[in-house]
């Protein structure tokens, strides 16, 4: 039995998309299973009344606290990255 080039290339993209669908399905029920993105993110609490008197906490550009005064600017420093008031600097 021969099978002309044009069917051969047909079964191939029929299988190939077979494979694709069956991962793609497999996929979607792997990502129903992971919790929520708000369960993976770290919490972040408000910033205190300490805080705010004090001018200054410790933080990445990711850790904003909610509250922060929007004139307050971030400074990165490795692990002693904050954010300040603009006149203060960050007392490490």
């Amino acid at each position: 039995m021969k099978i002309r080039v044009g069917w051969q290339i047909f079964l191939l993209i029929f299988l190939l998309l077979g494979i694709l669908g069956f991962l793609a399905v497999r996929n979607e029920k792997f990502v129903k299973q992971l919790p929520p993105p708000t369960q993976l993110e770290e919490e972040i609490p408000s910033i205190s009344q300490t805080e705010l008197s004090r001018g200054w906490y410790f933080g990445t550009d990711l850790q904003k606290k909610p509250g922060t005064p929007a004139n307050w600017i971030y400074t990165e420093a490795g692990r002693s990255s904050c954010w300040h008031e603009p006149e203060l600097q960050c007392r490490f």
